[in-house]
């Protein structure tokens, strides 16, 4: 799977992926950087659930949960769950992208569960 917009992010010379895309590794410093394909895969690492937000767009969605997700290849990434109830939600659950086309210009990395 590839990220259709903004996605992680790798080394080539110590192979750490990250998110958000940066010049430079964290972990070596290296500018020799590059696009890696990701699983989509991950696990719920923190999350919280809105009960309140009155922003035209957000209010529509309440409650909402905004987590924190790990993926598979390391880097953490901070999104919706979408796709179940939020008081279901666990930290570690597995999860799974998927893809929300807000605009023609605009698609959304969203996760479900497993």
């Amino acid at each position: 799977m590839r990220w259709r917009s903004r996605g992680p992010t790798g080394s080539r010379d110590c192979g750490t992926a990250r998110f958000y895309p940066r010049a430079l590794c964290p972990a070596c410093l290296s500018s020799a950087t590059e696009w890696v394909r990701a699983s989509g895969r991950g696990k719920v690492y923190t999350f919280t659930v809105t009960h309140q937000n009155q922003t035209p767009g957000f209010r529509e969605e309440l409650p909402y949960v905004l987590a924190m997700v790990e993926l598979e290849e390391g880097p953490r990434l901070l999104t919706n769950l979408v796709g179940c109830v939020p008081d279901d939600v666990r930290i570690g659950m597995p999860v799974e992208v998927v893809f929300e086309d807000v605009t023609a210009e605009i698609t959304l990395a969203k996760f479900r569960p497993v």
